[in-house]
C-alpha cells in the first residue's frame, strides 16, 4: 500500500479489518510481524520513534486522560517538545476547547477529552 503526500486518505471498513492496526504500525506503536513499513521512504525501523510520533499522531476514540486538571494533561504533551506552558491557552483555542486549564479533565465529555488529546 502506498500512501500519497499531501492528501487526504481515508481507512474505511468493516470492524476488524485493521484500519487501527494500519494506524499503529505507521505511528510505531507496532511492530510489523513481517515486511516493512516506510515513511517518506524511510525504513521505520531506522527513525527515532519520538521525533517519528511528532510528525505522526494518532489520535484513539477514547483518548488517554489523567486524573487531575486540564493543565497537567497539557504538560505531559511537554515532555515531547520544545513548547511551554505559556503555549497551552493557543493549544485549546485551536482545537477549539473553550476550558480553563484549572477544569478537571475527568469531567470532559468524550469530544472534549478527544479535543484534549490533540492539543497536548
Amino acid at each position: 500500500m502506498k500512501i500519497s503526500a499531501n492528501r487526504v486518505t481515508c481507512l474505511t471498513g468493516e470492524s476488524g479489518a485493521a484500519q487501527t492496526s494500519l494506524l499503529r504500525l505507521l505511528n510505531r506503536m507496532n511492530e510489523p510481524d513481517s515486511g516493512s513499513v516506510f515513511y517518506q521512504d524511510q525504513l521505520l525501523d531506522n527513525l527515532n520513534p519520538i521525533e517519528h510520533r511528532r510528525k505522526v499522531t494518532l489520535l484513539s476514540q477514547t483518548p488517554f486522560t489523567i486524573p487531575g486538571t486540564i493543565e497537567e494533561n497539557l504538560q505531559l504533551g511537554l515532555e515531547l517538545t520544545d513548547k511551554s506552558n505559556a503555549e497551552f491557552v493557543k493549544a485549546l483555542d485551536t482545537v477549539l476547547l473553550q476550558k480553563s486549564l484549572s477544569d478537571d479533565a475527568e469531567i470532559l465529555s468524550g469530544g472534549e477529552k478527544q479535543r484534549l488529546a490533540l492539543a497536548r
